[in-house]
């Protein structure tokens, strides 16, 4: 498998970002489950993908902190995990 140039990839992934966030903030408001403190910027979306056969993730904005229900966290932890094996896999084929 070749390889993807990173810097266009992390292009790709800040658009799906940004297209997500927009589609999210819709759907779901600015503040999902409520403003949690006076610093809460409101919900921003992730847009995260295997490339190269390393885990990358671009947020719609800046990110100082983020907080998540347990329900969330194994929805993220989830899909980090499925990003991570797609890597590995990657990491294989360009070894053959």
């Amino acid at each position: 498998m070749a390889e993807v140039d990173i810097d266009e990839a992390l292009l790709m992934l800040r658009d799906a970002a940004k297209e997500v966030h927009v589609e999210f903030q819709k759907k779901f408001g600015v503040y999902p489950g409520g403003a949690v403190s006076r610093n809460d910027a409101g919900g921003v979306a992730l847009v995260v993908a295997a490339i190269n056969g390393d885990v990358y993730g671009h947020y719609a904005q800046e990110v100082h902190w983020f907080g998540l229900g347990p329900d969330e966290a194994e929805q993220l932890a989830q899909l980090l995990l499925k990003q991570a094996a797609i890597a590995r896999m990657q990491k294989r084929t360009e070894k053959h």
